[in-house]
């Protein structure tokens, strides 16, 4: 989809890469691991970060390439002697950074607190314990930080990493298990591991010469992770309206009739060939219409089992975001502002960033919802503009779900219990009259079952316990 070359930086030995937490609560951000040391001499080994850019799915047939904004080199420096490494953590939880040496047998594990790390001088790591692993050369901590993945060339490991329990603790106490890679030849220098958002798999990549495949490998040992569900996806179809008027508060509204409205696709705004819906500011580019208006309407099944959600913002410069009518947010806008209102500061590095916002669920209703979000503009000359919006929903991890692939002659089931208990699928015609399909064990390295159902007669299906 898109390169960014770290241009003016030292070529170091890039080992791994980790996406984490840093200083602004709302965004994410990329840590890039130069840690690599064949010869055992470096005098400290060097990690990048910056705020994880904006990538779209509407580039893959044309990928782009930008520099990185706000990027901080940070030195490290071990307490003992130099280590070849290749494996970089970083924890969501506990807001520490882990790099795991690359040695005969075992590993050696530092690590050093995120909010701690300071640009343009010596940050020394500190040496908290050591696993049995051989070779290690990559791995990754899944967002909810609930999981730990190893890797070397040919195998991999997996740890439950205990709520509360600091990931050193974890890789002695938690559960663990082997997880299974690609491996030689057809996945040659293996040193890659990272886990999917949702948590319910990871991915692996070779460090080649030529084109490497990226691999993806889903787990199917418990505790199983819970797919989150997009209520707005990345470039859904917005209506919008970029005529500079001053709409008041009636437009907020769900019974608000915006059939006249213009209709596009996310991402919105002007000033950037990346766009795939370019809105208008106006006769004159000096002046530019300070605010644009856009709606969307989405429907909610159920909020019974939503632990969280997170919205997700892409916004150059300020904005307002109401939900069902009510405000839900003013990033970077003052509370007073009207429709020509300036925002508060400009974006610059951090206008190609998706900006996250955790909320809570209650402010969602069963049915149809509506967002409304009007974007103000920094300067009423500014050469660009930038809009797109997500909405995922999180289930609660407590969640007993049940997955359905249905077609005109069999039904795949996908059980996702993230619990440790025996879950068993039944199966009845009549509502009545249950029969077990199969029980799943915790230890079980399969989680589906096939009902053939060859005659296509209405079938039911529960969870027992």
């Amino acid at each position: 989809l898109a390169t960014f070359p770290l241009s003016g930086f030292p070529t170091g030995d890039f080992e791994d890469i980790a996406v984490g937490p840093g200083p602004n609560p709302a965004l994410s951000y990329i840590y890039l691991g130069d840690i690599g040391d064949n010869r055992i001499n470096r005098s400290h080994i060097i990690v990048y970060r910056l705020p994880e850019p904006w990538v779209d799915l509407a580039w893959a047939a044309n990928p782009i390439s930008d520099n990185p904004g706000g990027v901080e080199v940070f030195q490290l420096q071990y307490p003992d002697q130099p280590h070849d490494a290749e494996t970089l953590l970083v924890d969501p939880i506990d807001r520490q950074l882990y790099v795991l040496t690359k040695e005969s047998g075992t590993s050696q594990i530092y690590k050093f607190a995120l909010d701690s790390l300071m640009a343009g001088e010596i940050n020394l790591l500190e040496w908290v314990g050591r696993i049995p692993f051989h070779q290690a050369s990559g791995g990754g901590i899944s967002a909810d930080g609930r999981q730990i993945v190893i890797r070397q060339e040919d195998f991999a490991r997996w740890w439950d990493r205990p709520e509360g329990m600091p990931v050193e603790q974890a890789f002695q106490d938690g559960m663990t298990a082997f997880a299974p890679v690609v491996g030689r030849p057809t996945e040659p220098n293996g040193e890659a591991a990272g886990f999917s958002t949702d948590g319910n798999g990871y991915y692996t990549l070779s460090d080649s010469t030529t084109t490497p495949s990226l691999y993806y490998i889903r787990r199917n040992t418990p505790p199983f992770g819970l797919s989150d569900i997009e209520l707005i996806s990345a470039g859904s179809p917005w209506r919008y309206l970029d005529d500079g008027s001053n709409q008041g508060t009636a437009w907020r509204a769900p019974s608000f009739q915006d059939s006249g409205w213009k209709l596009g696709s996310g991402a919105f705004g002007y000033g950037d060939d990346r766009l795939n819906t370019v809105v208008k500011y106006g006769s004159n580019s000096k002046k530019k219409y300070v605010t644009t208006y856009f709606r969307r309407a989405f429907t909610v099944d159920s909020v019974a089992n939503l632990d969280s959600l997170e919205l997700r913002l892409l916004m150059d410069d300020g904005c307002a975001i109401y939900l069902n009518g009510l405000l839900l947010m003013r990033p970077n806008l003052p509370a007073s502002a009207t429709y020509t209102t300036l925002a508060s500061s400009e974006q610059n590095s951090l206008e190609s960033c998706w900006f996250r916002y955790v909320l809570p669920p209650g402010i969602l209703h069963p049915g149809v919802n509506t967002l409304a979000v009007e974007m103000h503009q920094f300067t009423v000359d500014s050469k660009d503009l930038r809009f797109d919006l997500q909405l995922i929903a999180k289930l609660n991890p407590s969640t007993r779900f049940v997955g359905f692939e249905h077609s005109a002659s069999q039904t795949l089931l996908r059980v996702l219990v993230p619990t440790l208990a025996p879950t068993t699928i039944e199966m009845s015609s009549d509502l009545q009259n249950w029969e077990p399909m199969m029980t799943f064990e915790p230890t079980d390295p399969v989680n589906e079952v096939i009902d053939p159902n060859p005659a296509g007669q209405r079938r039911y299906y529960r969870v027992a316990r």
